[in-house]
């Protein structure tokens, strides 16, 4: 007899779907076939839809940015994951200037995560780095982490990344994240009018192919949160370059920073255009991962900051990321929340329903509808209010045990995922 059972749905399993069962023992799928077995829990997902766990590969939880630290801490983000299918996030470890801090900061994300409800790792994250590289990564990988993120702005708070250090970890066996925009075409925006282009596409662009330049060595280039459909069409893909865009970049456009409260939207990089909008889209074929850089202030933090530099960037869409995107893609969505970022990222059990991996599943109703709902966030406010969904996540299962069923969120004790870079392609 196996502990737990999902008989009747479509199970997705190598780019389609199969009228099948899957069948778990402990944390772990054992068998997947269209054989009925007996277990000690059946879920009935007959005419859902049952997919591998989602993951959300770029999340701040808890993110401590000088005057603000972000709404949603591991807790409450965890219960948001959970409503919108995911089962494992990746967050980020404070920025470092040198290695000896990197023990400290590790131990730090440790103790704010433990009280997640779903599965977690962490990347790595450089200031103006001025260490030595070589052990860096090593530090870094007897601690399970397989990526390391760089920033090429933010030169004024000395968390910019020199392109000499950039250079060394691109030849080393890592992936390296970059926030891609050149720092000297960034101005401080005096309004919300010059905002967007005080963060210019052409910022984003002319940042990511100098990267792309460096990105020849044994490690990899991962983009993250392209906004600009009019960059994205302009980029060439490689086999040494990942991309990552956001749901917001898909929805949102900068006109809204013109509204009376247009502040509630502000997030780096900016909101784009209408007709960029339409390039994203129809460049989705480009985009290897889709995140959320979930990252919300709250409402009050937003609106009454003074002077408006200081305004914290950020929204959040951890919960409903996947609803968003499937709303407008479908099915082909699926592989950039499941199968890519476990594979890129290296989380070897996760991302497939298949034997030997985690019993973690997303189950869907495709012919339901979502209503965008963040009471259980830490976050007061949606930059998505109003929107409607027509799928629905009806339950959420993480290694087996069943953590959301029909918007009730139960108790879980999420695991640190250790992993392992592969240079694949």
């Amino acid at each position: 007899m196996y502990d737990l059972a999902i008989v009747g749905g479509y199970v997705y399993q190598d780019g389609k779907f199969e009228n099948t069962n899957v069948y778990c023992n402990g944390e772990k799928i054992v068998k997947v076939s269209a054989e009925s077995y007996e277990a000690k829990k059946i879920i009935r997902a007959n005419g859902k839809k049952v997919l591998p766990g989602l993951i959300d590969s770029h999340v701040h939880l808890k993110l401590n940015v000088g005057d603000f630290t972000s709404a949603d801490d591991f807790i409450s983000g965890s219960k948001m994951a959970v409503l919108g299918g995911v089962t494992t996030v990746l967050d980020f470890l404070d920025p470092i200037w040198n290695n000896n801090e990197l023990d400290e900061v590790f131990a730090k994300r440790l103790r704010d995560s433990e009280k997640s409800l779903v599965d977690y790792g962490f990347h790595c994250t450089l200031a103006n780095y001025q260490g030595n590289v070589d052990y860096l990564i090593s530090s870094a990988k007897e601690k399970g982490i397989s990526s390391i993120k760089v920033f090429t702005t933010y030169s004024d708070s000395d968390r910019r990344c020199s392109n000499e250090v950039i250079k060394d970890v691109l030849k080393k066996n890592i992936l390296l994240m970059a926030h891609c925009e050149k720092d000297e075409l960034i101005y401080i925006a005096k309004n919300m009018a010059q905002y967007e282009d005080s963060r210019s596409e052409k910022a984003e662009l002319e940042a990511i192919k100098e990267l792309s330049q460096y990105a020849n060595g044994n490690g990899k280039l991962y983009v993250v949160h392209i906004s600009s459909g009019n960059n994205l069409e302009l980029l060439e893909k490689s086999e040494n370059i990942y991309f990552e865009s956001c749901p917001q970049y898909f929805y949102l456009n900068k006109d809204l920073f013109r509204l009376k409260e247009g502040e509630k939207y502000l997030l780096a990089p900016p909101l784009r255009s209408s007709d960029s909008i339409e390039l994203i889209k129809k460049n989705i074929d480009k985009l290897d991962v889709i995140g959320t850089d979930h990252c919300p202030f709250t409402l009050s933090e937003k609106l009454s900051s003074s002077p408006y530099s200081r305004i914290p960037k950020g929204i959040g869409t951890l919960g409903f990321a996947f609803q968003l995107m499937y709303e407008l893609f479908g099915d082909k969505i699926i592989d950039k929340f499941t199968s890519n970022p476990a594979r890129i990222f290296g989380l070897k059990n996760k991302g497939q329903i298949a034997e030997g991996f985690d019993g973690d599943f997303a189950i869907i109703d495709p012919k339901s509808s979502t209503e965008i709902d963040i009471s259980l966030s830490g976050c007061d406010y949606s930059p998505y209010e109003n929107i409607k969904l027509n799928s629905r996540v009806i339950t959420t299962i993480v290694r087996g045990t069943i953590v959301m069923d029909r918007a009730t969120v139960f108790p879980h004790k999420g695991k640190y995922q250790r992993r392992e870079y592969e240079s694949i392609n």
